[in-house]
C-alpha cells in the first residue's frame, strides 16, 4: 500500500472514531476497508510519479472525501426490509379492500440512524473534496452521487415489481429466466449504482493517466459489472425465505465468471507493463 493511501486511510479511521463517539452505533461495518475508490484512482499513478508536498495533501483530502461519501451511500443503501415491504405494497397496492392509510404509513420513510449517519457523512465528506479546491472535479463527484441514488431506486423498483408478479402466481414459471430478463434489461441502473466508482476512475485516469494511451472503458465497466453482481447476489442472499426465487439465481455466478474471465484477459492485453501490474493488483481486490 502506498503512502498516500495509508494517509487517507488514517484520515478515514480517525472520522470513524470520532462519529462513533456521537452515539452508541456500530458505523465501521459501513466502511468499505478496501477503499475500491481510492484503489481505483491510484491505479493510474505511476510507481515513479513524484508529486508535491502540497499537492499530495490536496490529493489524500479529495480521496478521502470520496472515502468519505461511499461510506455514507452505503448507510443510505436500500436494505432487504425496505425491498420487502415495497414489494408487498405493490402486490396490494390493486387489491380495492387493501386499507390506503395503511399502505401510505407503510411505504413513508422513517428517518433511520443509517440516514442520519449517512447524511453526516455526506457533510464530512464536503469538507475534504473542497481542500482540493478544483469545482470541475467536485461537481462531477456530485452528479455521481446523484446518480447512485437515482439508479439504485430505479433497480429496486423493477426488482420490487418483478419480485411481486412472480409472487403473485399460483405457480412460478420460469421465474429464474424473468429475473435474467430484468437484470439483462437494467444494465444501465445496475452500473449506475457504481457511479461513484466509476468517477473516481475517471478521475485517475484525468490526474495521472498518458494522454497517448486510451482509456481502457471496457476493463472499467468490467470492474463496475462485478462490483454490481456481488452486491446483488449479497442483497438477494439476505432476503427473507418466502423471496427464495431471489435467493438462487445461478445466471448472477454465470455472468461473473464470464465478466471476471472477459476482465482477466483485457488486463493481460493492457500496456504499458506498469498499468497492466496496477489493474493485476485492483482485480485482487474486486474479485
Amino acid at each position: 500500500m502506498n503512502p498516500e493511501l495509508l494517509q487517507v486511510r488514517s484520515l478515514i479511521l480517525k472520522e470513524l472514531k470520532y462519529l462513533s463517539g456521537l452515539y452508541p452505533y456500530n458505523i465501521k461495518k459501513f466502511f468499505d476497508p478496501r477503499m475500491l475508490n481510492a484503489a481505483n484512482i491510484f491505479t493510474f499513478l505511476g510507481r515513479d510519479a513524484n508529486l508535491s508536498d502540497d499537492y499530495k495533501s490536496r490529493l489524500i483530502n479529495l480521496i478521502a472525501g470520496i472515502e468519505l461519501l461511499s461510506t455514507g451511500v452505503n448507510l443510505h443503501s436500500f436494505n432487504t426490509d425496505d425491498f420487502v415491504m415495497l414489494a408487498e405494497d405493490i402486490r396490494l397496492k390493486p387489491n380495492r379492500k387493501y386499507d390506503t392509510a395503511r399502505y401510505k404509513s407503510r411505504s413513508e420513510k422513517n428517518y433511520t440512524v443509517d440516514l442520519l449517519y449517512g447524511d453526516i457523512f455526506y457533510s464530512r465528506a464536503v469538507i475534504y473534496l473542497l481542500e482540493y479546491q478544483d469545482y470541475y472535479i467536485f461537481e462531477s463527484i456530485l452528479e455521481s452521487l446523484k446518480s447512485v441514488h437515482r439508479n439504485r431506486l430505479l433497480l429496486h423498483q423493477k426488482l420490487a415489481e418483478t419480485a411481486s408478479s412472480i409472487r403473485a402466481r399460483t405457480k412460478i414459471i420460469d421465474f429464474e429466466t424473468r429475473i435474467e430478463e430484468l437484470i439483462e434489461e437494467s444494465e444501465v441502473p445496475i452500473l449506475g449504482i457504481n457511479s461513484l466508482l466509476k468517477t473516481s476512475f475517471l478521475i485517475g485516469w484525468g490526474l495521472f493517466g498518458n494522454n497517448d494511451d486510451s482509456f481502457p472503458y471496457e476493463t472499467i465497466n468490467d470492474f463496475l459489472f462485478i462490483k454490481a453482481l456481488q452486491d446483488l447476489s449479497l442483497f438477494f442472499a439476505g432476503l427473507p425465505a418466502d423471496f427464495f426465487f431471489l435467493k438462487k439465481i445461478k445466471y448472477i455466478e454465470n455472468r461473473k465468471n464470464i465478466t471476471r474471465a472477459r476482465l482477466n484477459d483485457n488486463i493481460a492485453a493492457t500496456s504499458p507493463a506498469w498499468l497492466r501490474e496496477s489493474l493485476k493488483g485492483l482485480s485482487r481486490l474486486y474479485l
